[in-house]
């Protein structure tokens, strides 16, 4: 009998699922030096199984804003004091800097830097001083893009080795210096086209193969290959950096989707994301939780981190479990499922809104100019990324457009104001079940979108409807288009007052001041045509 039961334990162990992969790096990032916000949010990191944070942005960009420059002693107590809180915590410390930054005038020729032994042993003392300020510091976080001289960029430096042995050198410069304090560097993978993306995939896998590597880098790579875009494909470094351990960065400040002004329910996005990191060997990941002073915390918008944070302890929880948990939580029982139908909506209508036919023409969310948008078209369509021809389509058809093209892009308007009434009827099933500061905080939201909605309609059809017109072959049908243009001109600027009305002059993201300023644009070019 002893030995039947001992056999049964033994087939149940067998069958049972595996233990939870918990991921060993689990990282928020903040950017804004508000001590009562960060304050809060601490605890809360350390609750959801977080164990690092990051400081970056308007925190600290560079390591030389902590000595020098305006308000450096600022920047100092702020990190100093952000270390010891979240120390407390048990969380981890990994500071923002990109290089090179601050190089001194003897260093540098003209608009470039010298790559020599000089300029290496300044940038060893430069970390030297920082590990001297901040001591308790567990970490630098790396960037090689936004910076005054970018290594791998030939009109920045001067020097006869490749863009990929300059990664390397650099890499193998901060990490020694690193390790003698026994700090990790995270070498952040960002960079703007796919060339620098090869570059610096080549740059990791030198570095992984080289005799005696140190064992304090680790990788962390967007999981996108340029900006926060949700119609992007994967990085293509994810699980490809020569067996360096490897984070994957993700958005969920919402930088290009609405700034937690608009709603961003992404709760399958972030499933799938996490799901083929870790597929690609991901030990962890990093989610930016605000953008500057706009912060997913407090909103509906937490959804989001909820799930990232679920998932880093255990991949299994499907996305219904992770919405249910959240919105029980945050709702009740009895509110959430006519909340969760709504909320989940808001990631196609904030897509809808913003991203005309899936590509990015809005300026970090804002309302873009008439040059931002039309470079993104040429130079930051989803087509860079994938040579697929559905995506070489639509952006000639955003560069050549066409009546047909108006009415796509006006139709996803539509569909994204369906959307809405769709949404704001689960809100009012709801409704018996929520609190009325709930019930008014989410309808507004929805109130706001829908505004914003025709606000995006009006200014991709102006923007859309002049750049036929100036394509035109012939006078009557530049004048067909001329005519849709203008009064498309006319609904920007009503909109624009609208926003201002009902929003005030900061509204974001359709900000009056930035829908006027385009529609004077459109209007030039308008007057411009033959």
């Amino acid at each position: 009998m002893v030995r039947l039961i001992a056999l049964l334990t033994l087939a149940f162990a067998l069958l049972a699922p595996a233990p939870a992969q918990v991921l060993a790096h689990r990282s928020w990032q903040f950017q804004q030096p508000d001590w009562d916000t960060f304050s809060a949010a601490i605890p809360c990191a350390a609750s959801e199984g977080i164990n690092r944070i990051q400081l970056s942005h308007h925190i600290v960009m560079d390591a030389e804003e902590l000595w020098q420059g305006r308000d450096h002693d600022k920047k100092l107590a702020f990190v100093k004091r952000a270390v010891a809180l979240a120390h407390r915590y048990h969380l981890a410390v990994d500071m923002w800097t990109h290089e090179l930054s601050g190089v001194p005038p003897e260093l540098r020729d003209g608009k470039r830097v010298r790559l020599s032994p000089e300029l290496w042993q300044w940038l060893d003392k430069k970390y030297e001083k920082l590990f001297t300020l901040v001591p308790d510091l567990d970490g630098l976080v790396l960037t090689f893009a936004e910076t005054d001289y970018p290594i791998y960029k030939d009109d920045a430096v001067i020097s006869t080795a490749t863009p990929v042995a300059r990664v390397v050198k650099m890499i193998d410069v901060l990490s020694a210096v690193c390790a003698r304090h026994d700090k990790q560097l995270i070498v952040r993978t960002f960079v703007y086209e796919p060339n620098e993306i090869a570059w610096i995939g080549e740059a990791l896998t030198a570095v992984a193969r080289q005799s005696g590597a140190r064992h304090n880098i680790t990788v962390m790579t967007k999981c996108v290959p340029h900006d926060w875009q949700p119609y992007y494909p994967y990085n293509p470094l994810l699980g490809r950096v020569g067996g360096l351990p490897q984070v994957v960065e993700m958005d969920l400040g919402q930088e290009f989707t609405g700034k937690n002004h608009l709603l961003y329910g992404e709760v399958e996005y972030v499933r799938a994301v996490l799901a083929y990191a870790r597929r690609c060997g991901v030990v962890g990941a990093v989610a930016r939780v605000e953008r500057y002073g706009d912060r997913a915390l407090g909103t509906p918008n937490a959804v989001n981190l909820h799930a990232f944070c679920r998932l880093l302890q255990d991949p299994s929880p499907t996305a219904d479990t992770l919405w249910h948990e959240w919105a029980e939580a945050r709702y009740g029982a009895d509110a959430a499922p006519a909340v969760i139908a709504a909320l989940r909506r808001t990631y196609d209508i904030t897509n809808l809104t913003l991203f005309p036919l899936g590509q990015w023409i809005a300026d970090h969310t804002r309302v873009p100019g008439w040059d931002y948008a039309i470079d993104h078209l040429r130079q930051r369509a989803t087509a860079l990324w994938i040579p697929a021809p559905r995506d070489d389509l639509i952006q000639q058809a955003l560069l050549h457009p066409d009546w047909d093209t108006l009415d796509r892009v006006s139709e996803e308007k539509d569909l994204a104001r369906r959307l809405i009434e769709l949404t704001l009827r689960d809100l009012n099933r709801a409704g018996p079940y929520l609190s009325e500061e709930d019930f008014t905080r989410l309808s507004s939201y929805l109130e706001f979108a829908a505004d914003n909605v025709e606000v995006f309609r009006h200014h991709n059809l102006a923007l859309l409807a002049t750049l036929a017109a100036e394509q035109a072959t012939s006078l009557q049908t530049r004048q067909d288009y001329a005519a849709e243009a203008w009064k498309q001109l006319g609904e920007v600027r009503e909109s624009a007052n609208l926003m201002e009305r009902r929003y005030g002059a900061d509204a974001l993201p359709g900000n009056p001041a930035r829908l006027r300023a385009f529609a004077n644009t459109v209007e030039q070019h308008l007057r411009e045509l033959p």
